[in-house]
């Protein structure tokens, strides 16, 4: 049975991927997955998937979040992808951008090698958005 143990070369790898999130919630203030949004009723959930959908004959433009209390959220180069269970979405509108980075658990493949069992878990830093919305239950 393999069991990874986060080293120096994920180390590495990490600090590669948390410049390129850096990088794009520079270039992005759009809320993505990973980010945490701290809702008008006090409950704190991260970002699981955001629904961005354009104006359409069949409909108006949708950009909704969906949010998270437990999961998993690989972090890729520049993004973190989630499996788990979601709530309902709120629209992003609702939600301002802080200052505020928090530590988000997430995980990669270590050394970077994809292979069955062979996940590293860590921190990295996500925004925090505050939502005029209370949580969806």
């Amino acid at each position: 049975m393999i069991d990874p143990r986060f080293d120096e070369k994920d180390a590495g790898i990490l600090a590669s991927r948390q410049a390129q999130l850096d990088k794009r919630a520079a270039e992005n203030p759009r809320p993505v997955s990973g980010d945490w949004v701290e809702f008008a009723d006090g409950v704190v959930r991260r970002v699981s998937h955001v629904w961005n959908w354009e104006a359409s004959a069949d409909g108006p433009a949708v950009y909704d979040v969906q949010t998270s209390d437990c999961g998993s959220w690989y972090l890729g180069d520049g993004y973190a992808s989630f499996s788990g269970s979601l709530f309902n979405s709120v629209p992003a509108a609702t939600m301002t951008l802080t200052e505020e980075r928090r530590e988000g658990r997430c995980w990669f493949f270590h050394h970077d090698y994809v292979q069955a069992h062979g996940g590293v878990h860590t921190t990295a830093r996500f925004r925090v958005y505050r939502s005029t919305k209370e949580a969806p239950r």
